[in-house]
Protein backbone atom coordinates (compact mmCIF):
# COMPACT_ATOMS: atom_id res chain seq x y z
CA UNK A 1 0.00 0.00 0.00
CA UNK A 2 1.31 3.33 -1.04
CA UNK A 3 1.64 6.33 1.13
CA UNK A 4 0.32 9.74 0.11
CA UNK A 5 3.12 12.26 -0.12
CA UNK A 6 3.29 15.69 -1.35
CA UNK A 7 5.49 18.05 -3.38
CA UNK A 8 6.48 21.28 -2.51
CA UNK A 9 8.25 23.89 -5.16
CA UNK A 10 9.43 27.13 -3.75
CA UNK A 11 9.86 29.50 -6.77
CA UNK A 12 11.27 32.33 -4.69
CA UNK A 13 11.77 35.38 -7.21
CA UNK A 14 9.48 38.31 -6.71
CA UNK A 15 9.27 41.67 -8.56
CA UNK A 16 9.45 43.43 -4.98
CA UNK A 17 9.39 42.47 -1.71
CA UNK A 18 6.86 43.51 0.73
CA UNK A 19 7.71 45.10 3.98
CA UNK A 20 5.94 42.54 5.88
CA UNK A 21 7.63 39.33 3.75
CA UNK A 22 10.07 37.46 5.86
CA UNK A 23 10.01 34.36 3.29
CA UNK A 24 12.77 32.67 1.21
CA UNK A 25 12.68 34.84 -1.45
CA UNK A 26 15.04 37.42 -3.78
CA UNK A 27 13.09 40.59 -5.96
CA UNK A 28 14.80 42.95 -8.47
CA UNK A 29 16.21 41.00 -11.36
CA UNK A 30 14.61 38.48 -13.64
CA UNK A 31 14.29 35.24 -12.83
CA UNK A 32 16.67 32.15 -14.52
CA UNK A 33 13.62 30.47 -15.63
CA UNK A 34 15.05 27.60 -17.59
CA UNK A 35 17.75 27.62 -15.03
CA UNK A 36 15.95 27.49 -12.62
CA UNK A 37 13.71 24.40 -13.56
CA UNK A 38 16.80 22.73 -14.55
CA UNK A 39 17.98 22.83 -10.71
CA UNK A 40 14.35 21.77 -8.90
CA UNK A 41 14.13 18.93 -11.46
CA UNK A 42 17.85 17.85 -10.27
CA UNK A 43 17.16 18.18 -7.05
CA UNK A 44 14.19 15.92 -7.35
CA UNK A 45 15.69 13.73 -9.59
CA UNK A 46 18.68 12.97 -6.97
CA UNK A 47 16.73 12.56 -3.82
CA UNK A 48 14.61 9.75 -6.15
CA UNK A 49 17.67 8.32 -7.19
CA UNK A 50 18.73 7.90 -3.44
CA UNK A 51 15.34 6.40 -3.01
CA UNK A 52 13.90 8.60 -0.54
CA UNK A 53 9.77 8.63 -2.01
CA UNK A 54 9.92 4.88 -2.46
CA UNK A 55 6.74 3.47 -2.03
CA UNK A 56 4.51 6.94 -1.98
CA UNK A 57 2.05 8.47 -4.13
CA UNK A 58 1.62 12.24 -4.52
CA UNK A 59 -1.68 13.28 -3.95
CA UNK A 60 -0.79 17.07 -4.25
CA UNK A 61 1.76 19.61 -5.99
CA UNK A 62 2.22 23.33 -4.57
CA UNK A 63 4.08 25.71 -6.59
CA UNK A 64 4.82 28.43 -3.94
CA UNK A 65 7.02 31.51 -3.39
CA UNK A 66 8.20 34.34 -4.26
CA UNK A 67 5.86 34.61 -7.16
CA UNK A 68 5.62 31.72 -9.07
CA UNK A 69 3.12 33.03 -11.72
CA UNK A 70 6.31 34.63 -12.60
CA UNK A 71 8.09 31.61 -13.91
CA UNK A 72 7.79 30.97 -17.61
CA UNK A 73 4.81 28.60 -18.35
CA UNK A 74 6.84 25.92 -20.49
CA UNK A 75 9.49 25.51 -17.50
CA UNK A 76 6.07 25.23 -15.25
CA UNK A 77 5.59 22.89 -17.46
CA UNK A 78 8.48 21.04 -17.89
CA UNK A 79 8.50 20.29 -14.17
CA UNK A 80 5.67 18.94 -13.64
CA UNK A 81 6.16 16.92 -16.53
CA UNK A 82 9.53 16.12 -14.59
CA UNK A 83 7.41 15.46 -11.64
CA UNK A 84 4.84 12.59 -13.11
CA UNK A 85 8.29 11.23 -14.45
CA UNK A 86 9.87 10.69 -11.38
CA UNK A 87 6.98 10.14 -9.38
CA UNK A 88 3.62 7.79 -8.67
CA UNK A 89 1.14 11.13 -9.16
CA UNK A 90 -2.36 9.69 -8.22
CA UNK A 91 -4.26 11.44 -11.44
CA UNK A 92 -6.54 13.32 -9.85
CA UNK A 93 -3.61 15.39 -7.80
CA UNK A 94 -4.56 18.48 -6.55
CA UNK A 95 -1.95 20.97 -8.17
CA UNK A 96 -1.80 24.52 -6.88
CA UNK A 97 0.11 27.57 -8.04
CA UNK A 98 0.46 30.93 -6.00
CA UNK A 99 -0.09 34.22 -8.35
CA UNK A 100 -0.17 37.98 -7.79
CA UNK A 101 -3.63 39.40 -8.78
CA UNK A 102 -1.18 42.44 -10.79
CA UNK A 103 -2.04 42.28 -14.45
CA UNK A 104 1.88 41.65 -15.06
CA UNK A 105 2.17 39.33 -12.50
CA UNK A 106 -0.87 36.97 -12.55
CA UNK A 107 0.53 34.94 -15.51
CA UNK A 108 -0.67 32.94 -18.75
CA UNK A 109 -4.00 30.77 -17.01
CA UNK A 110 -4.65 29.28 -19.51
CA UNK A 111 -0.84 28.04 -20.48
CA UNK A 112 -0.92 27.30 -16.59
CA UNK A 113 -3.85 25.18 -16.74
CA UNK A 114 -2.55 23.10 -19.97
CA UNK A 115 0.74 22.72 -17.44
CA UNK A 116 -1.38 20.77 -15.37
CA UNK A 117 -2.35 23.34 -12.49
CA UNK A 118 -5.72 23.07 -11.58
CA UNK A 119 -6.35 25.03 -8.48
CA UNK A 120 -5.08 28.83 -8.38
CA UNK A 121 -4.00 30.71 -5.22
CA UNK A 122 -4.69 34.47 -5.40
CA UNK A 123 -2.63 36.84 -2.99
CA UNK A 124 -5.46 39.27 -2.90
CA UNK A 125 -4.76 40.30 0.78
CA UNK A 126 -7.54 42.94 0.69
CA UNK A 127 -9.96 44.03 -1.52
CA UNK A 128 -9.74 47.54 -0.39
CA UNK A 129 -7.43 50.22 -1.54
CA UNK A 130 -6.71 51.33 1.29
CA UNK A 131 -5.62 48.34 3.11
CA UNK A 132 -3.60 47.12 0.17
CA UNK A 133 -2.09 50.73 0.21
CA UNK A 134 -0.80 49.97 4.17
CA UNK A 135 0.63 46.55 3.35
CA UNK A 136 2.59 47.82 0.47
CA UNK A 137 1.06 45.73 -2.09
CA UNK A 138 1.37 47.19 -5.09
CA UNK A 139 -2.10 45.93 -7.08
CA UNK A 140 -5.20 48.03 -7.11
CA UNK A 141 -8.36 46.92 -5.83
CA UNK A 142 -9.72 46.11 -9.27
CA UNK A 143 -7.21 43.72 -9.96
CA UNK A 144 -8.19 41.97 -7.32
CA UNK A 145 -11.77 41.61 -8.93
CA UNK A 146 -10.99 41.12 -12.54
CA UNK A 147 -8.02 38.53 -11.16
CA UNK A 148 -10.96 35.90 -10.16
CA UNK A 149 -12.82 36.79 -13.39
CA UNK A 150 -9.93 36.39 -15.38
CA UNK A 151 -9.33 32.61 -13.58
CA UNK A 152 -12.90 31.41 -14.37
CA UNK A 153 -13.11 32.48 -17.65
CA UNK A 154 -9.69 30.64 -18.34
CA UNK A 155 -11.49 27.66 -16.40
CA UNK A 156 -10.18 27.31 -13.46
CA UNK A 157 -12.87 25.60 -11.40
CA UNK A 158 -11.02 26.11 -7.79
CA UNK A 159 -9.80 29.38 -6.87
CA UNK A 160 -8.27 30.20 -3.40
CA UNK A 161 -7.44 33.42 -2.19
CA UNK A 162 -5.19 35.31 0.68
CA UNK A 163 -6.36 37.42 3.04
CA UNK A 164 -4.41 39.32 5.56
CA UNK A 165 -6.22 41.24 8.72
CA UNK A 166 -4.96 43.07 11.18
CA UNK A 167 -2.87 45.63 8.84
CA UNK A 168 -2.93 49.19 9.98
CA UNK A 169 -5.83 51.56 10.31
CA UNK A 170 -8.10 48.32 9.83
CA UNK A 171 -11.41 47.84 11.81
CA UNK A 172 -13.89 44.92 12.23
CA UNK A 173 -15.66 46.21 10.06
CA UNK A 174 -13.29 47.13 7.45
CA UNK A 175 -11.75 43.08 7.29
CA UNK A 176 -15.49 42.27 7.62
CA UNK A 177 -16.08 43.66 4.34
CA UNK A 178 -13.28 41.59 2.86
CA UNK A 179 -14.38 38.82 3.63
CA UNK A 180 -18.03 39.23 2.41
CA UNK A 181 -16.17 40.61 -0.83
CA UNK A 182 -15.00 37.16 -1.33
CA UNK A 183 -18.05 35.54 -1.03
CA UNK A 184 -19.48 37.67 -3.42
CA UNK A 185 -16.63 36.80 -5.76
CA UNK A 186 -17.94 32.83 -5.12
CA UNK A 187 -14.45 31.64 -4.38
CA UNK A 188 -13.53 28.12 -3.04
CA UNK A 189 -11.33 29.20 -0.36
CA UNK A 190 -9.88 31.64 1.78
CA UNK A 191 -6.87 31.62 3.71
CA UNK A 192 -7.15 34.21 6.06
CA UNK A 193 -4.15 35.05 8.23
CA UNK A 194 -3.72 37.99 11.20
CA UNK A 195 -0.83 40.12 9.75
CA UNK A 196 2.34 38.97 11.51
CA UNK A 197 5.73 41.31 11.20
CA UNK A 198 8.58 39.43 12.07
CA UNK A 199 11.69 41.80 13.51
CA UNK A 200 13.81 43.60 11.09
CA UNK A 201 11.37 43.26 8.41
CA UNK A 202 10.29 46.87 6.71
CA UNK A 203 7.29 47.06 8.90
CA UNK A 204 8.14 45.75 12.10
CA UNK A 205 11.01 48.52 11.81
CA UNK A 206 7.99 50.85 10.87
CA UNK A 207 6.08 49.85 13.83
CA UNK A 208 8.97 49.81 16.30
CA UNK A 209 9.79 54.10 15.17
CA UNK A 210 5.96 54.84 15.51
CA UNK A 211 5.71 55.59 11.98
CA UNK A 212 2.81 52.83 11.57
CA UNK A 213 0.66 51.87 13.81
CA UNK A 214 -0.83 47.85 14.40
CA UNK A 215 -4.18 46.85 16.17
CA UNK A 216 -3.68 46.33 19.57
CA UNK A 217 -4.31 42.93 21.03
CA UNK A 218 -7.77 42.73 21.45
CA UNK A 219 -8.71 44.77 18.67
CA UNK A 220 -6.50 42.55 16.08
CA UNK A 221 -8.82 39.69 18.35
CA UNK A 222 -11.90 41.73 17.42
CA UNK A 223 -11.14 41.60 13.85
CA UNK A 224 -10.24 38.19 13.62
CA UNK A 225 -13.87 37.13 14.61
CA UNK A 226 -15.72 39.51 12.80
CA UNK A 227 -13.80 37.69 9.74
CA UNK A 228 -14.74 34.17 10.80
CA UNK A 229 -18.42 35.00 11.42
CA UNK A 230 -18.58 36.67 8.10
CA UNK A 231 -17.15 33.85 6.12
CA UNK A 232 -19.42 31.30 8.08
CA UNK A 233 -22.17 33.12 7.49
CA UNK A 234 -21.31 32.90 3.49
CA UNK A 235 -21.35 29.22 3.64
CA UNK A 236 -17.46 28.82 4.64
CA UNK A 237 -16.10 25.81 6.72
CA UNK A 238 -13.45 26.85 8.91
CA UNK A 239 -11.21 23.41 8.81
CA UNK A 240 -8.21 25.01 10.08
CA UNK A 241 -6.96 27.59 12.10
CA UNK A 242 -6.34 30.39 9.25
CA UNK A 243 -8.43 28.23 6.21
CA UNK A 244 -12.13 28.27 5.20
CA UNK A 245 -13.32 26.54 2.26
CA UNK A 246 -16.53 25.82 0.64
CA UNK A 247 -17.90 22.10 0.78
CA UNK A 248 -15.50 19.88 -1.13
CA UNK A 249 -13.09 22.47 -1.56
CA UNK A 250 -10.64 21.86 1.74
CA UNK A 251 -7.20 21.96 0.00
CA UNK A 252 -5.68 18.43 -0.11
CA UNK A 253 -2.09 19.94 0.13
CA UNK A 254 -2.88 21.65 3.17
CA UNK A 255 -4.34 18.89 4.96
CA UNK A 256 -1.88 16.92 4.48
CA UNK A 257 0.77 19.58 6.41
CA UNK A 258 -1.52 19.14 9.22
CA UNK A 259 -1.79 15.68 9.15
CA UNK A 260 2.03 15.41 9.61
CA UNK A 261 1.99 13.96 5.86
CA UNK A 262 5.46 13.49 4.01
CA UNK A 263 6.11 15.77 1.80
CA UNK A 264 9.09 16.60 -0.62
CA UNK A 265 10.59 19.98 -0.53
CA UNK A 266 12.09 20.95 -3.86
CA UNK A 267 13.70 24.57 -4.66
CA UNK A 268 15.74 27.25 -2.78
CA UNK A 269 14.46 27.46 0.82
CA UNK A 270 11.93 24.67 0.59
CA UNK A 271 11.28 22.45 2.85
CA UNK A 272 10.23 18.73 3.00
CA UNK A 273 9.69 15.78 5.73
CA UNK A 274 10.34 12.05 5.59
CA UNK A 275 9.96 9.20 7.54
CA UNK A 276 12.64 7.13 7.92
CA UNK A 277 9.95 4.22 7.90
CA UNK A 278 5.82 3.20 7.45
CA UNK A 279 5.61 5.00 10.66
CA UNK A 280 6.88 8.00 13.17
CA UNK A 281 8.10 5.17 15.36
CA UNK A 282 11.08 5.15 13.85
CA UNK A 283 11.68 9.16 13.68
CA UNK A 284 11.97 10.84 10.34
CA UNK A 285 13.67 13.80 9.69
CA UNK A 286 12.34 17.85 8.44
CA UNK A 287 14.77 19.87 6.04
CA UNK A 288 15.10 22.97 4.58
CA UNK A 289 16.83 23.61 0.94
CA UNK A 290 19.54 26.55 1.00
CA UNK A 291 17.70 29.48 0.83
CA UNK A 292 19.84 31.85 -1.43
CA UNK A 293 18.74 30.98 -4.92
CA UNK A 294 22.29 32.06 -6.43
CA UNK A 295 23.97 29.19 -4.04
CA UNK A 296 21.52 26.53 -5.08
CA UNK A 297 21.89 26.73 -9.05
CA UNK A 298 25.30 27.10 -8.05
CA UNK A 299 24.67 23.38 -6.33
CA UNK A 300 23.43 22.00 -9.01
CA UNK A 301 25.50 22.98 -11.86
CA UNK A 302 28.34 21.82 -9.19
CA UNK A 303 30.07 18.30 -9.30
CA UNK A 304 28.01 15.17 -7.45
CA UNK A 305 29.49 14.00 -4.83
CA UNK A 306 31.89 10.70 -5.30
CA UNK A 307 30.38 7.75 -5.31
CA UNK A 308 26.42 9.27 -4.31
CA UNK A 309 23.37 10.87 -6.41
CA UNK A 310 23.65 14.57 -6.80
CA UNK A 311 21.49 15.06 -3.70
CA UNK A 312 20.57 12.11 -2.09
CA UNK A 313 19.59 10.22 1.15
CA UNK A 314 21.68 11.40 3.71
CA UNK A 315 22.39 14.68 1.77
CA UNK A 316 26.82 15.47 1.59
CA UNK A 317 27.32 19.03 3.79
CA UNK A 318 27.53 21.82 1.08
CA UNK A 319 24.99 20.13 -0.91
CA UNK A 320 21.01 21.79 -1.54
CA UNK A 321 20.34 20.86 1.97
CA UNK A 322 20.86 24.10 4.08
CA UNK A 323 19.68 22.34 7.37
CA UNK A 324 17.70 18.82 9.01
CA UNK A 325 17.00 17.60 12.09
CA UNK A 326 16.26 14.16 12.92
CA UNK A 327 13.03 13.86 14.59
CA UNK A 328 12.48 11.34 17.76
CA UNK A 329 9.30 9.01 17.86
CA UNK A 330 8.21 11.56 20.65
CA UNK A 331 8.86 14.81 18.91
CA UNK A 332 6.75 13.58 16.32
CA UNK A 333 4.16 12.63 18.50
CA UNK A 334 4.05 15.84 19.30
CA UNK A 335 4.13 17.46 16.34
CA UNK A 336 0.96 15.74 15.82
CA UNK A 337 -0.63 16.48 18.30
CA UNK A 338 -0.16 20.44 17.73
CA UNK A 339 -1.01 19.88 14.14
CA UNK A 340 -4.18 18.09 14.30
CA UNK A 341 -5.15 20.21 17.55
CA UNK A 342 -5.11 23.58 15.01
CA UNK A 343 -7.55 21.50 12.59
CA UNK A 344 -11.50 21.14 12.79
CA UNK A 345 -11.53 17.56 12.94
CA UNK A 346 -8.93 17.21 15.77
CA UNK A 347 -6.96 14.35 16.86
CA UNK A 348 -7.61 10.50 17.00
CA UNK A 349 -5.69 9.18 20.19
CA UNK A 350 -5.65 5.64 19.36
CA UNK A 351 -3.97 6.25 15.99
CA UNK A 352 -1.61 8.58 16.86
CA UNK A 353 -0.67 5.96 19.84
CA UNK A 354 -0.36 3.59 16.89
CA UNK A 355 1.53 5.67 14.52
CA UNK A 356 4.46 6.80 16.56
CA UNK A 357 4.27 3.87 19.21
CA UNK A 358 3.85 6.25 22.36
CA UNK A 359 0.26 6.24 23.83
CA UNK A 360 -0.32 9.94 24.41
CA UNK A 361 -4.02 9.25 26.47
CA UNK A 362 -1.24 8.35 28.91
CA UNK A 363 1.72 10.69 28.25
CA UNK A 364 -0.17 13.55 27.37
CA UNK A 365 -3.44 13.39 29.62
CA UNK A 366 -2.72 15.31 31.98
CA UNK A 367 -2.13 18.57 29.95
CA UNK A 368 -5.69 17.68 27.92
CA UNK A 369 -7.26 17.53 31.11
CA UNK A 370 -6.12 20.89 31.66
CA UNK A 371 -7.04 22.32 28.08
CA UNK A 372 -10.42 20.55 29.00
CA UNK A 373 -11.10 22.82 31.70
CA UNK A 374 -9.45 25.85 29.98
CA UNK A 375 -12.21 25.51 27.02
CA UNK A 376 -10.06 25.33 24.44
CA UNK A 377 -10.64 21.53 23.69
CA UNK A 378 -12.82 18.86 23.78
CA UNK A 379 -13.36 15.11 24.14
CA UNK A 380 -15.06 11.94 23.21
CA UNK A 381 -13.17 8.87 23.74
CA UNK A 382 -10.49 9.19 21.90
CA UNK A 383 -11.14 12.07 19.64
CA UNK A 384 -9.81 15.17 20.84
CA UNK A 385 -10.63 18.96 18.89
CA UNK A 386 -10.31 22.82 19.77
CA UNK A 387 -13.42 24.31 20.53
CA UNK A 388 -13.45 27.60 18.54
CA UNK A 389 -11.46 29.28 22.08
CA UNK A 390 -9.10 26.90 21.13
CA UNK A 391 -8.71 28.45 18.14
CA UNK A 392 -8.11 31.78 19.28
CA UNK A 393 -6.04 30.79 21.37
CA UNK A 394 -3.99 28.05 19.27
CA UNK A 395 -0.69 29.49 20.34
CA UNK A 396 -1.44 29.09 23.85
CA UNK A 397 -2.59 25.38 23.02
CA UNK A 398 0.32 24.30 21.33
CA UNK A 399 3.01 26.01 24.01
CA UNK A 400 1.14 23.86 26.73
CA UNK A 401 1.87 20.70 24.86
Amino acid sequence: MTKPLGVYVHFPFCKRRCPYCDFATTAGSPPPHREYARAVLADLEGQVAAGMWEGREVRSIYFGGGTPSLWEPGEIARVMSGIVNLLPVRSNAEVTLEANPEPGELGNLSLLLEAGVNRLSLGIQSFQQKYLDALGRRHEEEHCFTAIEKARSAGFDNISIDLIHGCPGQSSDGAKIDAELAADCNVDHVSAYCLTIEEGVPMELAARSGEVELPGEDAAAEIEEAVIDALALNGFIRYEVSSFAKEGRLSEHNLGYWSCREFVGVGAGAHGFRLNGKAARDGGTRYRNLPDPALYLAESAGPAAAGSPKWGWPWDEGRSVWRSEHLEAENLLRQALWLGLGTAGGVDLARLAEWSGIDPRLSYEPTLARLEGQGLIVRSNDKVRPTRLGFRFNDSLVASL
